[in-house]
């Protein structure tokens, strides 16, 4: 028999109760994220599509080395993409919590 014990977050309170800082985007923060995101979800949808086409042949050397290279690029851009997504929310963060 399975015994499931209720957790208790302490940490978390109600956001009636909040008296913090929310984010609130403007309307072309959140544009500019919503094309940030959509070029996220190309590059994923192009590795993913490498992944598939490539995983399961047996590659050469330099054809394998070609096709890490072209995964890597594309891991590093998406990573670049979401740190701009980052930055432009503690931006919009940071102002909100001088204001």
């Amino acid at each position: 028999m399975i015994t499931i014990n209720p957790i208790n977050f302490t940490g978390l309170i109600p956001l009636k109760d909040y008296n913090g800082p929310i984010l609130k985007l403007t309307k072309s923060e959140m544009a500019k994220i919503a094309d940030l995101q959509k070029n996220i979800n190309q590059l994923e949808l192009d590795l993913y599509n490498i992944d598939s086409k490539y995983s399961e042949k047996k590659l050469l050397t330099q054809q394998l080395h070609y096709y890490s290279n072209k995964k890597l690029t594309i891991i590093g851009q998406i990573n670049e993409l979401k740190e701009i997504i980052k930055r432009i929310k503690l931006n919009r963060l940071n102002k909100q919590k001088t204001n």
